[in-house]
């Protein structure tokens, strides 16, 4: 495999699946995410692009503190909408809804290129959780 190449343990696209019964739900989401120095504010920032959530901070371990509480608060606001306003946020984030798995959703990160949509970085930045 030459370096152009996405490597098998690279995702291609980004996974959502949400579960509800009632107001109760699961989330199980896998997802990209990059970190950088924002020039601005010195402050280090971990972003999840197809989630449009980032965590921040003084020092990278801040940024990586703060992300998770993101993504909580976020999941669960998702949970507690309709199912029509849930795919319909969804879709304005770029996500997709699987035609075969009804509760699953996939939003591609990654070009044909294997370049980030949206970010000319380098593949350092680049972390998965």
């Amino acid at each position: 495999m030459n370096n152009k190449e996405t490597s098998s343990d690279t995702p291609k696209s980004d996974f959502l699946r949400i579960i509800r019964i009632d107001d109760v739900g699961s989330v199980k989401c896998a997802a990209s995410a990059i970190t950088f120095v924002n020039p601005d504010t010195s402050h280090f920032v971990v972003y999840v692009s197809s989630l449009e959530l980032f965590g921040y901070g003084t020092n990278m371990n801040e940024a990586k503190e703060m992300l998770p509480f993101t993504i909580k608060e976020f999941f669960n606001y998702l949970i507690l909408l309709s199912t029509k306003k849930l795919q319909n946020e969804l879709i304005c984030l770029g996500w997709t809804k699987n035609k075969y798995k009804h509760k699953d959703f996939s939003n591609s990160i990654v070009d044909n290129r294997g370049s980030l949509k949206n970010f000319n970085l380098d593949d350092k930045n680049v972390i998965k959780f």
